[in-house]
């Protein structure tokens, strides 16, 4: 299987993953991850300073 999960830009913060990504970001169940403070998390955090556009 593959890591996927769902990362709200504007609101800095993990909402859904699965359970290898579960294990890729070391957390021991959906709640822990989507917990975290990504704001306090230079790995997450960028993700907000990306200019996203279509075409």
């Amino acid at each position: 299987m593959t890591a996927r999960w769902v990362f709200d830009i504007e609101r800095e913060r993990m909402v859904w993953a699965n359970d290898d990504a579960l294990r890729l970001w070391s957390a021991g169940e959906i709640g822990e991850l989507l917990a975290r403070d990504c704001q306090r998390q230079p790995n997450l955090s960028g993700f907000s300073r990306f200019n996203w556009s279509a075409g």
